[in-house]
């Protein structure tokens, strides 16, 4: 089933709760992606996260930086506040409980985990800086290796390059179990975050003028 609608009826350009909500949903398709990919393989890897795991934990965290700022920024907005008023005991629950991993914001889960992370995610290193050689020293005695599939450049894996990224992003976690413990909150405070978009998105749909709204398979 899918919904019609004509965009300047549903979303106002000059509405500040339906630009609010639009950017809502973009956050939402992000999200709903970047989680499903990092559940996977997490679930594929077992206790100690795999490269592909902490990938879709870096760009999960990238995602979720963005939403903390977002959501932040619009909290102040009168409309956004409102609209907020009324929205069901658990959606609200789920909004404070997302909103109070960064605000407020010293000390933070987001500042202190998930902003490093994601400023390491978008920058890689320079070639005289401290973290990467730390990262190289620490690896220095490891057996590693460059994964072969098949003839494709597709086939090729270079996992000693993933065993230093992984230290290049999450070296200032500790070790495995620390590791582990910030992707098990990311993935909570993710959820939430999720049925909050959910809740929020059809309440606001069904606030809209009768008719603005209808299933595809109709006129």
């Amino acid at each position: 089933m899918s919904l019609r609608f004509k965009m300047g009826e549903a979303f106002p350009a000059d509405s500040v709760l339906g630009k609010w909500m639009v950017l809502l949903s973009v956050l939402l398709n992000d999200l709903i992606l970047a989680n499903e990919h990092l559940v996977e393989a997490l679930d594929r890897s077992g206790s100690s996260p795999s490269p592909e795991g902490v990938y879709f934990f870096r760009l999960t965290c990238s995602h979720f930086r963005e939403a903390a700022k977002f959501l932040d920024c619009a909290h102040r907005q009168p409309q956004v506040k409102a609209f907020l008023e009324v929205l069901n005991s658990d959606a609200r629950r789920d909004h404070d409980f997302v909103r109070s991993t960064f605000s407020p914001w010293q000390g933070s889960f987001v500042e202190t985990t998930v902003k490093p992370i994601r400023d390491t995610f978008f920058h890689y290193p320079a070639l005289g800086s401290i973290e990467l050689k730390a990262a190289l020293c620490e690896l220095a005695m490891r057996e590693t290796e460059v994964l072969l599939k098949g003839t494709r450049i597709h086939d090729v894996r270079a996992v000693f390059a993933d065993e230093v990224g992984v230290r290049l992003a999450l070296g200032h976690l500790g070790d495995d179990a620390n590791i582990r413990v910030a992707i098990d909150r990311l993935t909570e405070v993710t959820t939430a975050l999720l049925r909050f978009m959910d809740a929020a998105l059809t309440e606001y749909f069904s606030r809209l003028p009768c008719g603005a709204v209808t299933p595809a398979d109709k006129k």
